[in-house]
């Protein structure tokens, strides 16, 4: 969405004055994947922040549920009481 904007700008326009068709393409899809590849980046540091975030509160969490066969098994007990 970047790259068409860019186009449209008239001060970026300047920049493709006296190129043919095939260099202005060129020019455009560079900065496309420039643009593409920083925000990939980005969105991969939120994923990793994500996760890494995910994985303390999963190992905080865990040990203070004992475990999860325990709790799978305190479940099935509580089912046979109530019977």
């Amino acid at each position: 969405m970047g790259s068409s904007f860019t186009i449209e700008d008239p001060f970026q326009r300047q920049q493709y004055t006296g190129m043919n068709t095939r260099q202005k393409a060129k020019v455009i899809f560079t900065d496309m994947g420039k643009g593409m590849w920083r925000q990939g980046k980005g969105f991969g540091m939120v994923g990793a922040l994500y996760a890494g975030t995910e994985c303390c509160v999963e190992g905080v969490r865990l040990p203070l549920s004992h475990s999860r066969v325990e709790s799978v098994e305190g479940v099935k007990e509580s089912r046979r009481v109530e019977r």
